[in-house]
């Protein structure tokens, strides 16, 4: 599924949800549980998630330039594998999650964590500022 140009707020659950996402410029903020979600892949630019309960989540992979994610109170972003250009992530509980080591370019984070392919925390990535 493509979203250009879209802005998404106060909604209950998702904010969206399909097999993949492409996005550009979005802006998720305020949503009662999830941003963007995929069985399979995010792809986007330009994407902004303010204030959700999880931000980005998917089992599969994240693959975003210029992301901003701040005040989700969960994850800003859950996923298997991750790759990150020109982006910026703070004031989230946990920057983002992962399953594999994440690539992370001119991108700057607080927080990350690393999980086991059934969710389960096993320490942190190393590679954010308070890690």
């Amino acid at each position: 599924m493509w979203a250009t140009d879209v802005d998404v707020s106060d909604c209950s659950y998702f904010a969206m949800l399909a097999q993949s996402l492409d996005l550009l410029n979005v802006t998720v903020q305020d949503t009662g549980e999830y941003g963007p979600g995929a069985s399979k892949a995010i792809r986007g630019k330009n994407v902004r998630l303010t204030n959700c309960g999880e931000g980005i989540y998917t089992d599969g992979r994240v693959r975003i330039d210029g992301l901003v994610a701040q005040g989700n109170t969960e994850y800003a972003v859950y996923s298997g594998s991750l790759g990150l250009e020109n982006s910026a992530l703070s004031g989230n509980s946990i920057d983002f999650s992962t399953s594999r080591r994440p690539r992370l370019l001119a991108t700057s984070c607080d927080r990350s964590e690393r999980h086991d392919p059934f969710g389960t925390q096993i320490g942190t990535w190393g590679v954010c500022a308070l890690d």
